[in-house]
């Protein structure tokens, strides 16, 4: 069986990376909202926008979105991101009974390659796919997967991207609550499943 990970929200924690970019794109006195006030909003879907114009009216939005998009893929923020507790034990598990692949949309592809390489998990996937192009997420990811699939594959992911390309494409779903989305959010989505996180995926898949 081939089975489709995505890889930030997924295999991977990036909250703390996502906090940290907006302290640093902030970069004024102004008091910052923590941590778990500014996730939250994320996993809501909350725009960035609405966020500083509620709590940093006085902050220049086209200034702090561009910093914080420069900074998103940067290796100094990038070791703010942990993987998901058990995932590796998870990869290597399943490696030799399934058919793994890795699919995200990271721009730096350097940056990207080098962060697995650090995680210790490159080896565990047949491929690794990575569409750094512009345009909608769910058509990159799409693009990264339809040469690969067949209609028993499952994708598992954290947004919308990950759900409705596989809708699209007609392979089973699997939303994971560890990323950027919350279950309100994900339950909209209408996905075959929704776990935690990844390391139920094994469970779940002996079950179906």
């Amino acid at each position: 069986m081939k089975i489709f990970f995505d890889f930030d929200g997924t295999l991977i924690d990036v909250s703390e990376r996502y906090y940290q970019i907006y302290c640093a794109a902030i970069n004024t006195n102004s008091c910052l909202i923590p941590f778990e006030i500014y996730w939250n909003y994320k996993r809501e879907r909350v725009a960035e926008e609405k966020i500083i114009q509620k709590h940093h009216p006085e902050i220049n939005y086209n200034g702090y979105e561009k910093k914080r998009i420069s900074l998103i893929e940067d290796p100094a923020f990038l070791k703010y991101d942990k993987l998901i507790h058990g995932a590796r034990d998870m990869l290597d598990n399943i490696k030799n009974i399934h058919d793994l692949y890795l699919v995200t949309l990271r721009n730096n592809s350097k940056s990207f390659h080098k962060q697995l390489n650090t995680l210790k998990i490159e080896s565990f996937f047949t491929n690794i796919e990575n569409n750094s192009s512009n345009g909608k997420s769910w058509e990159r990811k799409i693009k990264l997967i339809q040469h690969l699939y067949d209609r028993s594959s499952w994708i598992i992911g954290d947004t919308e991207a990950d759900v409705k390309a596989g809708q699209i494409l007609g392979m089973r779903t699997c939303a994971v609550l560890s990323g950027i989305r919350n279950k309100d959010k994900l339950k909209e989505l209408k996905p075959n499943y929704i776990i935690s996180t990844v390391i139920e995926f094994p469970e779940l898949l002996e079950k179906v």
